[in-house]
């Protein structure tokens, strides 16, 4: 199960298991906008399983998610990131999950869990560095 995905290459069977079951697979098509919140399963974020992903940004402009990159996390814990839109930048295969169900994973002893939060580290370091170097910008 998406080996080439770093964090969820940790994955071994029940852990696997579970992942499936709590994770959602969407299929998206190139121009498509990807919107974190749903009207009827609330807040989610993604990982990108195959193909790429726009990420529009009012203050910090354009930049390009690759296959195993997280995105949404913001929308999922603060409500989301105002000015910031995902497009499809080609016919992509995203995985999704919903706000209980990550919180679940993340509270779980597990490999995958451990990677996830070392995934999420991550992404919040990205976001503050382009925050920075936008301001630097200004300045």
């Amino acid at each position: 199960m998406y080996t080439h995905i770093d964090f969820l290459s940790a994955a071994k069977g029940s852990e696997q298991d579970m992942l499936l079951n709590i994770m959602q697979e969407l299929q998206v098509r190139q121009g498509d906008e990807i919107v974190p919140h749903h009207p009827t399963e609330g807040a989610r974020c993604f990982l990108i399983i195959a193909g790429m992903v726009w990420v529009d940004d009012e203050v910090l402009g354009r930049w390009l998610l690759p296959p195993g990159d997280l995105f949404g996390i913001e929308d999922l814990y603060l409500g989301g990131t105002p000015g910031q839109r995902y497009r499809a930048a080609s016919d992509a295969t995203l995985m999704t999950l919903r706000r209980d169900a990550l919180n679940g994973l993340l509270a779980s002893p597990t490999a995958v869990a451990r990677n996830l939060q070392v995934e999420m580290a991550r992404v919040a370091g990205r976001t503050a560095q382009r925050r920075l170097a936008r301001l630097a910008r200004l300045l």
